[in-house]
């Protein structure tokens, strides 16, 4: 801060008068691989927390270096007992530690994942729902409310292994309920410590998630205690989870005790709430056992974490100060909820507007409750990912970063090796028979990428065409579809599913300039649109986000020439075009398709 007295650019502090300073209030900087031990004055003189400076004195920030193996979570173990335990062991180096000025405790917090929604465990602090600033500076960011649950501190006290160099010590979770053999836990180790100035500090490990099944899919061994977690888990677990929701649920459009009977908006609820879509592709043959994915887009996680607090991007605070939807968490949970119905089946895709804008909080949030429980997850960019600016309180803003910039962030919060442009899996089912080639392509811009795309696609459809299986296209926005049918394609969902549209307005022209591919001139969209509208025979399917509204549309096929394609007829081939409400509304909503 800058004082009449003083300046702190967080290296230094520098007195232009004589003062007073508690060093306690003073911020300092946050540098990577560095953790600050105190302030001293530039000659090396350690000085008090509270300290009388002259005119001219200079006080400098110090660090000790800090490697990723210094102090971290190693690894979770299954710990057999009377019943399987969840064991966390976190390894400090001895001589990091005993770097750490007057260092006196050490210990791990813990949480079950979905408490933490995401965000970061603090010690004797409860989890961050959101933040309040200062109204007058539009800063001074202080917290408004938690989510009411706090981490668990548990104290070293028993050492699991003490080396020469290193000593490891356990956090266990005991007594798990067999209902819980899928319930994630984060876990953080901390060190206390009292820095050069007398000011009480804690330096936290990174953090670490673990559960009881996806931990035994990690043993080699699945003979004893592993291999009866992953049995219960994917046979009696699921069974009773399925039996529990499906036996209570309630049908609402689609069905013939329904007002809408069309048997394309086929939906009911379950009875914790999620919207469920049923698509059925059929490839005609004889496998042992169908694949089952779940969809799902829109899930708009908004948060600001401590780094774009310590950022303090303009643009970032103004877009978090100003954008009051889903800042409350609420989002968050409908995550846990169908990340768990997910947990169930076989592949999970999720196509865009995953974080609600351009920041270090949303991404968080995505990779502790998305990426890290599930690993298989392919994610599709959507046109919030990249933005920096959205419904921001202060007038006059414009972008920081060109769009290049700001893909080379979200891909280093993206999941491994899933590009952003495009991503293409061959999903298999549990005896290992080829089932369906997933696709996933980034058009959040209304547009396709033209060559960096198209020429992965071609070789993805040749590759399908060989092993006779069918492509599964998953992007943000839905395309054109060029579909006279489509001039008004209808809504469906329960009120309260979107923000306040009345029925009469549940409509939209799928065949105008706000759609992919409506713009023939646009020649990188055409490459790539081309190929999807050529290959009708073997794209089963396009699944989309982006509208906040359930549609089921049909895109028309081309014939090689171009035309469109018709059968004997006159009737035109077609993909269906399926798109789902965003999952930040009411319970969450989902389609889920059975390739059999």
């Amino acid at each position: 801060m800058n004082n009449i007295s003083y300046i702190n650019d967080k290296e230094t502090i520098t007195a232009t008068s004589e003062c007073e300073i508690d060093l306690a209030n003073e911020k300092h900087l946050e540098i990577p691989w560095k953790v600050f031990i105190g302030w001293k004055l530039e000659d090396g003189t350690e000085i008090p927390a509270k300290v009388f400076l002259k005119s001219g004195d200079v006080l400098k920030a110090h660090y000790i270096d800090f490697d990723k193996s210094d102090f971290f979570v190693k690894e979770a173990q299954i710990k057999d007992g009377e019943s399987p335990a969840l064991r966390f062991i976190i390894e400090k180096n001895k001589a990091f530690y005993d770097k750490l000025p007057n260092s006196n405790e050490f210990g791990a917090l813990i949480l079950p994942t979905d408490k933490t929604w995401g965000r970061s465990m603090y010690l004797d602090s409860p989890i961050v729902a959101e933040w309040a600033w200062d109204e007058e500076t539009k800063l001074n960011f202080t917290v408004k409310s938690s989510n009411g649950n706090t981490p668990l501190n548990v104290v070293c006290k028993n050492v699991f292994e003490n080396c020469d160099n290193s000593l490891s010590y356990t956090v266990c979770v005991t007594n798990i309920d067999k209902k819980l053999y899928k319930t994630f836990y984060t876990v953080r180790g901390y060190i206390k410590y009292v820095d050069l100035n007398g000011i009480s500090k804690v330096f936290y490990s990174d953090y670490y998630q673990a559960s009881l099944y996806n931990t035994a899919l990690d043993c080699t061994n699945k003979n004893g205690t592993a291999g009866e977690i992953v049995k219960y888990c994917e046979t009696i677990l699921k069974d009773e989870y399925l039996a529990e929701n499906y036996d209570n649920r309630v049908n609402l459009s689609g069905y013939e005790d329904t007002a809408d009977k069309n048997p394309n908006h086929a939906m009911y609820a379950l009875k914790n709430g999620i919207k469920v879509r049923e698509v059925v592709i059929d490839t005609g043959k004889a496998h042992s056992q169908p694949v089952e994915i779940v969809h799902f887009a829109d899930t708009h996680l908004n948060f600001i974490n401590e780094k774009d607090l310590e950022e303090g991007e303009i643009n970032t605070l103004s877009t978090y100060r100003g954008r009051k939807w889903q800042r409350d968490g609420h989002s968050v949970e409908n995550i846990s909820r169908v990340m768990e119905y997910a947990s169930f089946f076989d592949q999970t895709v999720i196509t865009g507007d995953i974080m609600d804008y351009f920041s270090w909080g949303c991404g968080e949030i995505m990779k502790k409750m998305i990426i890290d429980r599930d690993r298989d997850a392919i994610l599709v960019v959507g046109n919030h990912e990249p933005a920096e600016l959205m419904q921001e309180d202060l007038p006059g803003l414009s972008y920081k970063y060109s769009l290049d910039e700001r893909y080379q962030r979200i891909q280093s919060l993206w999941a491994d090796g899933q590009n952003l442009f495009y991503h293409s899996k061959i999903l298999k089912n549990k005896t290992g028979e080829d089932m369906a080639m997933l696709v996933a392509l980034d058009n959040q811009r209304d547009k396709y990428w033209g060559i960096k795309q198209a020429i992965p696609f071609a070789a993805d459809i040749e590759k399908a065409r060989a092993l006779d299986i069918p492509v599964l296209i998953f992007q943000h926005d839905p395309v054109c579809t060029n579909n006279p049918q489509d001039a008004k394609a209808t809504f469906f969902y329960e009120p309260g599913d979107v923000g306040g549209l009345p029925p009469e307005e549940w409509f939209t022209n799928m065949m105008d300039d706000r759609f992919t591919g409506y713009d023939p001139s646009d020649f990188e969209t055409m490459m790539v649109y081309d190929l999807i509208a050529k290959n009708y025979d073997i794209i089963k399917g396009v699944f989309c986000g982006h509208w906040h509204n359930h549609m089921y549309t049909e895109i028309v096929g081309k014939n090689l020439d171009g035309s469109f394609a018709v059968d004997e007829n006159g009737n035109y081939k077609v993909i269906p075009q399926y798109i789902v409400t965003a999952n930040a509304y009411k319970c969450g909503s989902l389609i889920k398709i059975t390739v059999k």
